[in-house]
């Protein structure tokens, strides 16, 4: 819903439903989590607070794809864009 909101041009709407996303992901490194999306889930909401001129709350959000251990496992690229986001910004 999120993906969808955001391509229709309501970005508060899916800031919503993006943080609403990110609460009930299960925890990381447990043995009935297969998929450890939470890299995937924490970019598209810091995408849609940058979209919105909400600098500092996205850049709290990729601190938590940093901070991320196995559910950044698949997605490199994803770890490594928020490390561009977070260099770029600091200067």
């Amino acid at each position: 819903m999120g993906e969808i909101t955001r391509k229709t041009g309501d970005l508060v709407e899916a800031v919503d439903f993006f943080k609403q996303a990110a609460a009930i992901l299960p925890l990381q490194d447990v043995p009935w989590n297969d998929s450890n999306d939470h890299a995937l889930f924490i970019e598209a909401l810091a995408e849609v607070y940058f979209e919105t001129g909400r600098s500092v709350e996205a850049l709290e959000e990729y601190g938590k794809i940093n901070s991320l251990t196995s559910g950044r496992i698949a997605y490199g690229d994803i770890y490594a864009r928020s490390l561009l986001a977070l260099q770029i910004n600091r200067e």
